[in-house]
């Protein structure tokens, strides 16, 4: 392949300077580093010029600070004056290095991206039944100094722009004659270009037709299972090569879904993998609270909130996107239930009155309890039977021999029928009733034995609702109890009882 050369003076071009200047301050224009660097403009660029051509330039100015999200990394930001330089040497250099990838690379390139690699991968869903995702361990802290140089060397001829290149990698390193700095746009440029000839290598000696790499991110595609296995053996041989360690390889059925770039990926959908969305909603609040607060005026905000709905609108995420954006009508740990979501916030509920009796709420009864005496097994019958209509004498008695039991068509407050399945699904002999009911006027004195039975080691709780309901999974622990009451004029109370 014929090397390219001559390429210093186009770099230290001042027209090209300038365009790599608006590319560094694109986005950053209030920064102080920027707006220092524009006053002196002219005087600046013309020292970088002088630089460039005399192979004395600054490197290595960064700044270290490290990110947790998805996964902690250390991040090297170059100071502006460098991050100058480097967007005028790739401004010249992008054609050579572009050619020498293939089609199927989809990271830091133009009408690629991130999107443009899960249309493909979906399509090959549909299309193949077996798919092999490959990870490389700590890829940019583990390429070999050695191994980039000699790979330049190959595309590259011009001296000056190699040593250029050379102290660009010598900047940093994580361990001796390794790693090169997260955070830099060369960076970028020299991990994409190293895994060129394994891309080849993929692509023309093993014959795989449908190849997807999101920088190390890759997924391979293939009908044939025993020959898939052989090529990922051939693919750890050559990843030794270039000097690289393989994570353990997940190879599946199509139909069983692959993991990659923060989403599920099946036949016929794309879902949001469990750490994508832990993310969405913690980062979605943290915007929404600066907003609120003012810390961030609404551009800052939009600049944040829209590239992470983009993210989440790729998948299915219609539900998750309503509940976290305008809230669930459900809320947890004893709140409230009813049809607009912004009302479970507030004590008096749609400005509703305690007697109010339309449907779109009412609270779910919940009892949690040990094995009883006989005398608390009747006076808690006695209760039932006298408040809510319940005359199964054999109630009880079955609960605490663990039986499950099922009722229907109970008569709660006023006559009105409700449903109320009973069901023992807990160890320890610790067990949960499940009934809703409408708020009345008679909800004082239910909350007053509801108190009662909590000294008793059993736990009351209410939650406002609409006509369905659902069973709580989660039983008591620690052997305390809790009382949580809520209604439509009493404000929540969360009582511990020792």
């Amino acid at each position: 392949m014929k090397r390219a050369g001559n390429l210093i003076e186009k770099i230290a071009d001042c027209d090209n300077l300038y365009l790599a200047y608006y590319k560094a301050s694109k986005g950053k224009q209030t920064k102080e580093e920027v707006l220092e660097y524009g006053r002196n403009l002219q005087v600046n660029i013309l020292s970088l010029r002088e630089q460039i051509l005399s192979g004395n330039i600054s490197v290595g100015n960064y700044h270290y600070f490290k990110i947790y999200d998805p996964k902690e990394r250390l991040i090297c930001a170059a100071s502006f004056p460098e991050r100058v330089l480097h967007h005028a040497i790739m401004n010249i250099c992008h054609p050579y290095f572009e050619k020498t990838l293939i089609y199927d690379t989809y990271a830091t390139r133009i009408d690629k991206g991130i999107y443009k690699a899960l249309e493909k991968a979906k399509r090959a869903m549909n299309s193949y039944q077996y798919v092999a995702k490959l990870d490389f361990r700590k890829y940019f802290d583990s390429i070999s100094h050695e191994t980039l140089r000699q790979k330049l060397s190959t595309k590259f001829k011009d001296e000056q722009l190699l040593a250029i290149f050379d102290k660009i990698i010598d900047s940093y390193e994580d361990s001796p004659q390794k790693g090169i700095p997260i955070g830099n746009l060369s960076s970028q440029y020299f991990a994409n270009f190293y895994l060129s000839e394994f891309d080849h290598f993929i692509k023309e000696k093993l014959k795989i037709k449908i190849y997807v790499r999101y920088m190390d991110d890759m997924l391979l595609f293939s009908n044939k299972y025993e020959e898939l296995k052989q090529q990922l053996i051939l693919l750890h041989e050559q990843a030794e090569i270039i000097k690289l360690t393989l994570k353990p390889v997940v190879l599946n059925k199509t139909r069983q879904g692959i993991s990659f770039l923060g989403y599920k990926l099946f036949p016929h959908k794309i879902l949001l993998n469990h750490r994508s969305k832990l993310r969405f909603k913690t980062k979605f609040n943290t915007y929404q609270k600066y907003l609120e607060e003012n810390i961030w005026d609404e551009k800052k905000y939009q600049q944040h909130i829209t590239p992470l709905l983009s993210f989440v609108q790729q998948a299915y995420t219609k539900r998750l996107r309503k509940e976290i954006i305008e809230g669930s009508n459900r809320v947890l740990r004893g709140g409230s239930w009813n049809n607009n979501a912004k009302n479970c916030r507030v004590s008096n509920r749609n400005n509703n009155t305690p007697d109010n009796r339309n449907n779109n709420n009412g609270f779910r009864l919940l009892l949690a309890h040990k094995k009883l005496s006989d005398d608390l097994l009747m006076e808690q019958m006695t209760f039932l039977h006298s408040n809510y209509g319940i005359k199964n004498e054999h109630l009880f008695s079955q609960i605490n021999e663990c039986q499950p039991i099922e009722l229907s068509s109970l008569h709660g407050f006023e006559g009105e029928k409700f449903e109320m399945n009973i069901s023992s699904p807990f160890p320890q002999e610790k067990h949960f009733i499940n009934r809703r009911f409408q708020p009345t006027e008679r909800n004082e004195t239910l909350r007053d034995e509801t108190r009662r039975f909590a000294q008793q080691e059993i736990a009351v709780g209410f939650n406002l609702r609409g006509n369905e309901y659902r069973r709580s999974r989660q039983p008591l622990s620690g052997g305390k109890s809790k009382v949580s009451v809520k209604r439509a004029d009493v404000k929540q109370e969360n009582v511990n009882y020792n």
